[in-house]
């Protein structure tokens, strides 16, 4: 009886082992395929993306493997579980990669971005549709609940669809684009959201004839020209530089009426997070620090999100525990970003959680 029972427990081993192998050569395969250009290789990646999860529901059904901390309810989350959404710590296990459901790579690049930012978490209330939904995900990622990703990335996509017609399944769309509208949805819910990403800026107009005009606004993320060269620690200092307007560049005063030569001062003041985005599609290397200051603040860099035009994909790096990570879709592998492509930035102001 006793011998019966030690080959049953051998032969699970080696089943166990077995997928875990499988799963080991299908997601090498599937980065290799997203590596190729063309749609049959998107196809191709899609398949192998379909398998893993296939083979992952085998082995988190095997008896000898559970899922750290999962709960029986994966829907619903305590105020309790929320204000205690785990940090960023020295421990901190690496994330779970995302299946790519048809194009999908922009999204999982940004998900797994904000799977590394538990301060937004904490301001996401799962009462709400898209809060809830995001919730559900990251807690997926973060290995707290069930893995089958493709319910809740499709709900998530037609919450967004509801005011963003081009936001369907199998589309290629924009990180960046997405980012921003999670960003300001959210922050619709809850407006603490603002303070973490928001970035204020107060403009004052002063025309010719010294009338005054303040102005201010909010951007969620800087953008940095193509042929800036120099280190992003002083492009904030660049923009607050005095700019005067004359000759056809007029500026229209309204207490005036009419256009007049003007100069505008500007001034930013800067969330706890800040997103720099480096448009266009030649490849090119930036001027990137893991430390940076900016308007004597230090912020740190804990995430990149990574374009590769030739083949359309986005690929996001993540610094969890002291550990980079490369986030290729469903495939993760411990690797340092090399700022080449660059596309998203994420600063962390250096304070402690």
């Amino acid at each position: 009886m006793q011998q019966e029972e030690k080959e049953g427990e051998r032969s699970q081993n080696r089943s166990f082992k077995f997928y875990l192998y499988l799963l080991y050569i299908l997601s090498q395969l599937g980065s290799y395929c997203s590596l190729i250009y063309g749609a049959i290789a998107r196809y191709c990646e899609g398949i192998c993306d379909f398998i893993i999860w296939l083979i992952c529901c085998k082995i988190r059904d095997h008896k000898k493997f559970e899922w750290d901390n999962q709960i029986e309810n994966p829907n619903y989350f305590s105020q309790e579980e929320i204000v205690n959404y785990p940090g960023i710590k020295e421990n901190y296990s690496r994330k779970l990669g995302i299946p790519n459901f048809g194009n999908t790579c922009y999204l999982n690049s940004v998900l797994q971005i904000l799977a590394s930012t538990p301060e937004f978490s904490k301001c996401l209330n799962p009462d709400f549709e898209l809060s809830g939904t995001l919730l559900t995900i990251i807690k997926m990622i973060n290995k707290y609940s069930d893995t089958n990703f493709q319910p809740e990335i499709n709900s998530l996509l037609k919450i967004i669809q509801q005011s963003y017609s081009d936001f369907t399944l199998g589309r290629q769309n924009d990180s960046k684009e997405i980012f921003v509208i999670i960003i300001d949805k959210c922050s619709e819910i809850n407006e603490n959201l603002k303070d973490l990403f928001f970035i204020r800026k107060d403009e004052t107009i002063i025309c010719e004839n010294g009338h005054i005009e303040k102005k201010e606004e909010v951007e969620t993320l800087l953008l940095i020209p193509q042929n800036f060269n120099k280190d992003i620690s002083g492009f904030i200092d660049i923009l607050e530089q005095k700019s005067d307007f004359s000759g056809e560049n007029k500026l229209y005063c309204s207490t005036c009426n009419s256009l007049k030569d003007a100069s505008i001062t500007s001034k930013y003041k800067l969330p706890k997070f800040l997103v720099f985005y480096f448009p266009g599609e030649n490849p090119k290397k930036r001027n990137i620090k893991e430390s940076e200051t900016f308007k004597d603040k230090e912020y740190e860099l804990y995430g990149i999100i990574s374009f590769y035009p030739s083949y359309r994909h986005y690929i996001a790096f993540t610094l969890d525990g002291g550990i980079w990570r490369e986030y290729n879709d469903i495939s993760v592998t411990e690797k340092k970003p090399d700022y080449y492509y660059t596309y998203m930035a994420f600063y962390r102001h250096a304070e402690k959680l």
